[in-house]
């Protein structure tokens, strides 16, 4: 089982440029389930609730900007991440689950090759960068 589920997420991790090491701990070890996922087109916001009673309103701003896609993680020649620009008024059309582990979304600008691990969601929720929801409350 751990086998069938290292391989599709060390894809994920080269794809995202983090190393297996932390990518395998942050997706097999703490992270809570998700319990449901809403996605709020007026507003522009993906809202995730986690078996923890964690709950958080990401805005699609934030989650185009963050993308984990190759594209959107490419480096200046400094080695520094560059900042997609542009993305303010981006929307979200459409998410879809990649097995039980990630969602993709399909933004208005017709991105959609990053590939959003429940982990990886869950930090950014978790770290209170620019959501609102239960524990970026407190």
């Amino acid at each position: 089982m751990l086998a069938a589920l290292i391989k599709p997420i060390a894809a994920i991790c080269r794809r995202a440029h983090i190393g297996p090491a932390r990518c395998l701990s942050d997706t097999l070890a703490l992270s809570p389930n998700p319990v449901e996922v809403k996605l709020r087109r007026a507003a522009k916001r993906l809202d995730i609730s986690y078996s923890d009673g964690s709950t958080f309103s990401l805005p699609a701003e934030l989650l185009r900007v963050l993308s984990p896609s190759a594209e959107s993680t490419r480096k200046d020649a400094q080695g520094l991440a560059r900042v997609v620009s542009g993305r303010r008024h981006v929307g979200i059309l459409s998410v879809e689950p990649v097995g039980s582990y990630a969602l993709r979304i399909c933004f208005d600008d017709l991105h959609q090759a990053g590939i959003y691990s429940w982990a990886y969601l869950y930090d950014l929720g978790a770290r209170k960068v620019g959501c609102r929801g239960a524990a970026a409350q407190g």
